[in-house]
């Protein structure tokens, strides 16, 4: 299931597979060194048809790629891709055959066989989007649209098919007898019979003149074949939503593109209201009764993926026995007569299993009893649980009655009943209210069910029976419970849907309620759920819902995807009473600007200039300041960015801020799994030796060989034989030495083997002994005379007398030395377990002149008990660091001024690496400047009361820099400002930085993806705040959580306090400024949607490109992409526009290179002009009517909104 990425037991458990899907199949293998494994697939057909164009073949084959050993519990992968080895539809026999390659030779396990069905694969028909404002606006269209015409009092339609035919995978199929329906008078009338091209596209016009339906339904059938299904297509022909009454796009222009004569804002007022969404904040809404947060939050709004996390918590079984009810002797006597019954209601505290009744009492003559379990209703006994006939002998005492079918009870109130064949005397006390119950009931018929009628009498008392159980919580649970609350905040006009989209890891079963009314209600049908007022409080529009999942053999995780309220808004109306300001810098000129609603004057401050805005002027900050003050210390720090991050295991999950130590906004990285090992390996010199030499009873001799990694020593080998003239015992022991310059200390030796002729000898130790990766001798003591092989050269070897009888000495002692590689090697093993891991290096320099480099700091932590090393490089390798942070920086720990670190973290458990605090503090002497001579455009204390509870802020942006300076609220490039309650800027990561300091929550955090923002472009970029709740818009992307741990940092914030000064292009205080144009600044004192915010930004910026053809003598066009290209021909100028509505267009040649930052189109030739909007222009000029010589080409695009490019 690759949605999940978990593996099905067998392949009877995969869902429907298409001849163009795959699957993959897991293996579990081992191979010993030497061997190469792989895994070999082959379908045989057992009930395939032919298809035209395609050949059916005996067997299909694929195979997985070879794995070279060894390899323990190695999970061999294998893709069985049936697109790639062209599998026509129908059942198949499949043998998957595991084998084995061994030099040359191969072993071949037993196939394993299964049967399995290809199916047809299925078609659908998109639409080709070719007009994409009515999308942006939120009304749809499909394969389908229809363009209403008018013209001479005569009316007609075009109905236009215009769309593709892919296959599930989304892949384009060509289709022939393709054919298109329209309904008319509720029927449908069969329009054409069409072909799709290679791509699935296809097009046809069909015009209907005289009348149409307004809701007409169209239908695209084709009649399948033998790889697709049949393909039934309905959709409406024009729009999914009318436009001011109207389904169809007009077009009063006959240029076959939609008229738009209506603002995006007036569209949207037209269908009044607006679709939005609300999510729980996150911890604030969530109410665990069992579970936990893994942390960073994900976003609930859109099934994206970004997920949020539940851990399961682990609830330890209990066992044992237990009992319920009263266990005294009662002192007032209840006497009922047969065919009666009575019980009192006792509460049982957790679940069990009743195995006895035990009851004090007695039956007159003796007789029989039956016993009884009923369950309560409000106070009464109702339903029989269980029961059985016991005999009870006329002896006033306790009689224990043992169940022969134990019965299961819950928690909860229980009545415990007793009847009996005669007269039944049972003893109790005084109890609660109404505790005793009892009634008439034949006896003969066994207890009734329900305990009534007749309805029963009561009495306050417990009567002197109990019960004993079983305790059922006897196995270990892992469990998450876990209740979310939330509400929303907004005015509402319809509270529509619930959404929600989840799934656990492992095998832990799920159930998601909803509270409706009084109760939790089991949802089984999925999302989305229909919000009926029974599901939410209509005062508070406050929803709650609960997951509750469990698994009894393993922890687990919940992933919640998607869980939102969908609701929809009045749209209020934009006006100067919601617009509060609203500069668009248009004066070209002057030390001042106005904004427009209040006439507010903004004084420019420092060197800011004007230059050219997205319409008309903009104002243009240059980022320094004058004049610098040389000589001044100060002490900066610089921390390394995203993209300095390279990790080598693990998964990066958040950039936060590393500059404070403050357990806030952390960088985090999350553990990669890697399966644990083993294999065997060998050290010492395993070949036969081409000499030898030999030594007499009781020596011994070895030689030194380098163990290169940890292992477990089971063995070793020599190749040796007996010596002339050999004595018995004919044996010899193995040793294993330390080293220290010589063999040392006695490590371990082996049990006594027998020699004989020339030939490899296995001592075995007793036991496997463990070694570290080192040096160690290798050595034979011998109890005869032998000749032992190897090399008399590069070796280093020792030997000496010692007493075969007594065993190897536990020092080595004084030997003889020699240059010997004895023929011995010993056999280890080797084994690491399943780990997860982080391995992440980070090198990065400052971005600054730099007098001295004087500290590294740093602060980490993990959520388990993971094993951290944290190093720093100097002098050419990794320093593990000891002693904490901070680091002194002497010169042998960076280059220049760069530094380099690892983090390398080890545990048995999946875990987090949340790192606050990673800078390097050094020193600048080269000086400042004073922030009075930076560029800002200053306005004064303003906006106090639009800047409140809630508000909008909307702003056009050209940055060419970001710096790294900061304010003191830790904002870089800040670009508004309001002292002392907000600032907003950029980071040098590109996203967007906020800092707003309410009555309630001060904080500073960033949104957008690294590199939102980028340099030297205009971009859009709104910031709303209602009250708790701020999202953002960058470009076209709306961001609704934080980049940190909190994704709604000012939850319950309330008002903004009041500020100072309001400042564009910097603040004020320590100093941090923005670089590049500004444009277009807007304040609102409402939240406004979505959509009205789109609006006010206006469509994006129209586009041009632009090229030169010539001809290619074979009657087409081909581009001049070289410079100085000599011809003598027509020249076609070509402009092509996206992205916006062409209002004019002009093309121009120019006989030197024009400048395009400030244009001058006086200097340019004016050769043609358009007032028409279309996605091309083409205009064709004889070369010979220009003079010769170097030309340029220039088009100045103007769109509806003004813009010029």
């Amino acid at each position: 299931d690759l949605k999940s990425l978990e593996f099905y037991p067998s392949i009877e458990d995969v869902e429907t597979l298409s001849f163009i899907g795959m699957y993959i199949t897991k293996s579990p293998i081992s191979t010993l060194l030497g061997e190469s494994a792989t895994m070999q697939v082959r379908f045989v057909p057992e009930n395939v048809s032919h298809v035209e164009g395609r050949y059916l073949k005996s067997y299909y084959d694929t195979s997985s790629n070879y794995k070279r050993g060894p390899l323990s519990n190695y999970d061999l992968i294998t893709d069985v891709p049936l697109d790639k080895l062209g599998i026509l539809p129908g059942s198949y026999k499949v043998y998957e055959t595991y084998s084995v390659l061994t030099g040359f030779s191969y072993r071949h396990a037993s196939p394993e066989v299964y049967d399995i069905t290809i199916e047809k694969d299925t078609l659908k028909s998109l639409s080709n989007e070719r007009f994409p404002e009515p999308l942006e606006m939120g009304y749809e269209y499909g394969s389908v649209y229809t363009f209403e015409y008018q013209k001479n009092n005569k009316k007609w339609w075009n109905v236009i098919y215009d769309g593709k035919i892919v296959d599930s995978l989304n892949i384009g199929v060509q289709l022939t007898n393709l054919t298109l329906y329209l309904e008319s008078r509720n029927k449908f009338i069969e329009v054409a019979k069409i072909d799709t091209d290679k791509e699935g596209f296809f097009y046809y016009n069909h015009s209907v003149f005289q009348s149409i339906d307004q809701n007409a339904l169209v239908k695209i059938f084709w009649e399948g074949n033998g790889l697709y299904e049949p393909l039934e297509h309905y959709e409406y022909g024009g729009l999914e939503r009318p436009i001011d009454g109207k389904r169809f796009f007009r077009d009063k222009d006959f240029n076959k593109i939609p008229d738009w004569p209506y603002s995006l804002y007036g569209l949207i007022k037209m269908a009044g209201i607006e679709d939005r969404h609300a999510m729980p904040f996150q911890p604030n809404n969530f109410s665990f009764s069992k579970g936990s947060f893994k942390v960073p939050y994900g976003d609930l709004e859109f099934y994206d993926f970004n997920e949020t996390l539940i851990d399961s918590e682990f609830t330890q079984g209990v066992s044992g026995q237990g009992t319920f009810g009263y266990e005294s002797v009662g002192g007032t006597r209840f006497r009922i007569n047969a065919n009666n019954k009575q019980g009192s209601k006792f509460t049982l505290t957790e679940n069990g299993l009743i195995t006895k009744v035990t009851i004090w009492g007695k039956l007159r003559k003796g007789g029989n009893i039956r016993i009884g379990i009923y369950s309560d209703n409000n106070g009464a006994p109702d339903i029989l649980k269980g029961s059985e006939e016991f005999i009870m002998p006329d002896l006033m005492q306790w009689h224990e009655y043992t169940l022969t079918t134990p019965i299961s009870l819950t928690a909860g109130d229980w009545w415990l009943v007793a009847s009996g064949d005669d007269r039944l005397e049972m003893y109790g006390d005084t109890g609660s209210t109404d505790q005793r119950a009892y009634n008439s009931d034949t006896y003969s018929d066994g207890l009734a069910d329900p305990f009534d009628p007749p309805l029963p009498s009561y009495s306050g008392h417990r009567l002197s029976i109990f019960a004993t159980y079983n305790k059922t919580g006897g196995s270990n649970s892992n469990d998450v419970d876990v209740e979310i609350e939330w509400s929303v905040i907004d005015t509402v006009n319809t509270m529509d849907s619930l959404r929600w989209i989840y799934s656990t890891s492992g095998t832990a079963t799920s159930e998601f309620y909803v509270w409706k009314d009084t109760y939790y209600e089991l949802q089984t049908g999925g999302a989305p759920l229909n919000l009926t007022t029974d599901y939410y409080d209509e005062t508070t529009n406050t929803i709650k819902v609960k997951f509750v999942c469990n698994d009894s053999s393993s922890s687990f995780i919940l992933y919640i995807d998607q869980l939102r309220v969908d609701y929809t808004v009045l749209i209020p109306t934009i006006s100067n009473d919601t617009l509060d300001f609203y500069a668009l810098f248009d004066e070209d000129s002057g030390l001042s600007t106005f904004e427009k609603i209040h006439q507010l004057e903004g004084t420019l401050q420092g060197n800011t200039t004007w230059t050219t805005g997205l319409n008309n002027s903009a104002l243009l900050f240059d980022g320094s300041g004058q004049p610098l003050i040389p000589g001044v210390n100060e002490t900066r720090n610089d921390v390394p960015l995203e993209s300095e991050f390279l990790t080598s295991n693990g998964t990066f999950n958040n950039y936060g801020s590393l500059e404070f130590d403050d357990d806030i906004n952390n960088t985090i990285l999350t553990s990669e799994f890697s399966p644990g090992a083993s294999w065997q390996g060998s050290f010492g010199y395993n070949q036969i030796g081409s000499n030898s030499v030999s030594f007499g009873k009781d020596n011994k001799f070895g030689t030194k060989f380098t163990l290169t990694e940890d292992g477990s020593v089971s063995n070793l080998l020599a190749y040796m034989g007996l010596g002339g003239g050999a004595k018995i015992p004919k044996e010899a022991v193995g040793a294993i030495y330390s080293d220290n310059s010589g063999p040392d200390q006695l490590l371990a030796y082996t049990t006594a083997t027998t020699i004989g002729a020339d030939a490899w000898y296995t001592f075995i130790f007793s036991s496997a002994y463990n070694l570290q990766a080192g040096d160690y001798w290798l050595v034979i003591l011998t109890g005869t005379k032998v000749d032992v092989f190897g090399e008399n050269t590069g070796g280093s070897s020792e030997s000496n007398s010692d007493s075969y009888s007594d065993g190897p000495t536990s020092t080595f002692g004084a030997s003889t030395s020699g240059t010997w590689k004895y023929s011995i090697y010993a056999n280890y093993d080797w084994s690491s377990p399943d780990s997860y891991d982080i391995i992440a290096e980070i090198e990065w320099s400052v971005n600054d002149v730099v007098a001295s480099m004087e500290y590294l700091l740093w602060d980490y932590l993990t959520n388990t008990s993971a094993t951290v090393d944290f190093s720093v490089w100097k002098n050419g390798a990794y320093e593990l660091q000891t002693e904490g942070s901070p680091l002194q920086l002497t010169s042998d720990y960076y280059n220049g001024v760069t530094v380099k670190v690892k983090f390398e973290c080890n545990s048995s458990n999946s875990f987090t690496l949340d790192i606050d605090q990673l800078r390097i503090d050094y020193n600048n002497t080269v000086g400042y400047s004073d922030y009075m001579y930076y560029d800002y455009l200053q306005w004064g204390d303003i906006l106090d009361d639009t800047l409140s509870s809630e508000f909008v802020i909307t702003i056009w942006i050209f940055p060419t820099a970001f710096n790294s300076n900061k304010s003191a609220n830790d904002v870089q490039n800040v670009f508004i400002s309001k002292d002392g309650s907000l600032e907003i800027g950029i980071t040098d990561s590109g996203r967007l930085q906020i800092y707003l300091n309410t009555i309630n929550v001060e904080a500073n955090a960033t949104y957008g993806n690294f590199g939102a923002i980028s340099l030297n472009s205009w971009q859009f970029l709104a910031i709303r705040y209602n009250n708790s709740n701020v999202d953002v818009m960058i470009h076209d992307t709306w961001y609704y959580n934080a980049t940190g741990l909190i994704v709604e940092p000012w939850s319950g914030g309330g008002e903004l306090v009041n500020g100072g000064s309001f400042t564009t292009g910097a603040e004020t205080t320590t100093f941090s400024c923005f670089t590049g144009s500004i444009d277009q600044l807007s304040v609102f004192n409402k939240s406004l949607g979505n959509l009205e915010i789109e609006d006010h930004k206006g469509m994006p910026i129209l586009s041009l490109s632009t090229r030169v053809l010539i001809e290619d003598g074979v009657g087409g066009w081909t581009p001049i992409t070289d410079n100085e290209v000599i011809f003598d021909s027509y020249i076609n100028f070509e402009a092509n526009a996206s992205d916006n509505v062409v209002s004019s267009l002009a093309f121009y040649l120019s006989d030197s290179e024009p400048d395009i930052i400030n244009p001058e189109p006086n200097n340019w030739s004016l050769i043609t002009s358009y007032t028409d909007n279309r996605p091309n222009y083409n205009f064709l000029k004889d070369s010979w009517s220009l003079p010769d010589g170097t030309w340029y080409f220039i088009a100045k695009g103007v769109d509806v909104y003004n813009n010029i490019v």
